[in-house]
């Protein structure tokens, strides 16, 4: 037999013929779509730049040198559209994108503008508008805030939020318990959910729950390591209460168009809660699955407008307050790293901050007229310093940024 012919005379069909230019491709879609927005945007940055400037955009084709160059000025100059400076989040994923931009297929640069001493330069500016920004009060990274307990509670006793009986208020209890029995992101891959995706199962002792059985990319498991083990993630038990997750869930599925493949579908703007079938034979979108919390926060009038993200934060939260490790909590929330977990939690919550306040005013007797307008008058005071309007650096500044941090 020839060395060119595979078993069974299919010869070299048993291999693709995948092109540089399909590689590429490959390698690009790996990333997460959230990463490739924020390239986009760090790119569009630069371009913005260079053209209010008047210099060459293409930053492909620079040497580290002259990029070294480039990047120095643009790390001091670049604002946002209202002139305002970026948080330092933003500043770093903006750094972060550039390098990835220039690392990724089909460039493949060799070098590191993070990390390269070529870049030693351009670096230092970028650590000195760091330390500016932090005094600027734009160091903070804020990270989503928990739902408060109070807000929960007017969830599950509004008339229609979380009503049952209805097919909007049916999904917008689902949807919620997912998100937050899950742990799931704002808005990762909620729109290709479909209802073979969960099963719902009993345990050793016999207690009824429901579990998400389909494997999925996310942001953290993109699965390209070969031993990336993706715990089982959270499960929904029954509760047994009127208002049972589990029971919300069942009455969800049976109620679904089962034309439609979707997990998410719209409701019916007519219905009768005989009928059996309470959504229409189209999904919901990404924008409206985006928006879901906020729409939620503000018909039912909660104390803030939360996000979708904000349902995440507040499973991690609980189950932080609650006592679980975060090695623990990790395989619920499908975060690579314990300290991730931290970030949700280094904040007291509302609650807590009520009881600190009380235990001091009640150590101080704070409560009394004349403390609370003194204290007003030191907030008036505290406030005015930040009325200082400090001026923008200068195009001619770039290398005297060190000092004027100093």
């Amino acid at each position: 037999m020839s060395a060119h012919t595979a078993a069974g005379g299919r010869g070299l069909e048993r291999f693709g013929a995948a092109e540089d230019e399909d590689i590429d491709d490959l390698m690009n879609d790996v990333l997460a779509n959230n990463t490739k927005k924020s390239t986009k945007f760090a790119l569009k940055l630069v371009y913005d730049y260079c053209v209010s400037k008047g210099i060459d955009a293409n930053i492909e084709d620079r040497s580290p040198a002259s990029l070294n160059n480039l990047l120095k000025e643009f790390y001091v100059n670049i604002r946002q559209a209202n002139g305002d400076y970026y948080s330092r989040s933003s500043f770093c994923v903006i750094r972060q994108s550039i390098n990835r931009h220039l690392k990724q297929p089909p460039h493949n640069k060799p070098f590191d503008v993070i990390t390269d001493t070529a870049f030693t330069t351009a670096n230092n500016i970028f650590k000195a508008m760091c330390k500016k920004l932090r005094k600027e009060g734009k160091g903070q990274i804020k990270h989503k805030k928990s739902v408060d307990k109070g807000d929960i509670k007017k969830l599950y006793e509004h008339p229609r939020t979380f009503n049952v009986n209805s097919p909007s208020g049916l999904l917008n209890k689902v949807w919620f318990e997912v998100l937050l029995y899950f742990c799931r992101r704002g808005q990762e891959n909620l729109r290709e959910m479909k209802p073979q995706d969960f099963k719902i199962s009993k345990d050793d002792e016999g207690k009824e729950y429901v579990h998400k059985i389909s494997s999925e990319m996310t942001k953290n498991h993109q699965g390209v390591d070969e031993e990336d083990f993706e715990p089982e993630g959270g499960r929904m038990y029954a509760t047994g209460t009127p208002m049972c997750p589990v029971l919300s869930f069942k009455k969800y599925l049976d109620k679904l168009n089962p034309n439609q493949t979707a997990f998410w579908q719209r409701p019916r703007d007519s219905f009768d809660e005989e009928d059996e079938i309470w959504y229409e034979n189209k999904p919901l979108g990404k924008n409206t699955l985006g928006s879901m919390m906020k729409n939620i926060s503000e018909s039912t009038n909660l104390c803030k407008s939360y996000t979708n993200h904000c349902v995440r934060a507040t499973c991690i939260t609980v189950l932080s307050d609650s006592g679980f490790e975060a090695r623990h909590i990790v395989t619920i929330s499908g975060h690579r790293n314990e300290q991730s977990v931290q970030n949700y939690v280094r904040d007291t919550s509302t609650a807590q901050k009520r009881d600190m306040s009380a235990s001091i005013s009640s150590y101080t007797a704070a409560n009394s007229t004349a403390n609370l307008d003194q204290n007003n008058n030191n907030e008036n005071i505290n406030n005015s310093v930040f009325d200082v309007f400090e001026s923008d650096l200068t195009e001619a500044q770039p290398d005297n940024i060190l000092k004027s941090i100093q």
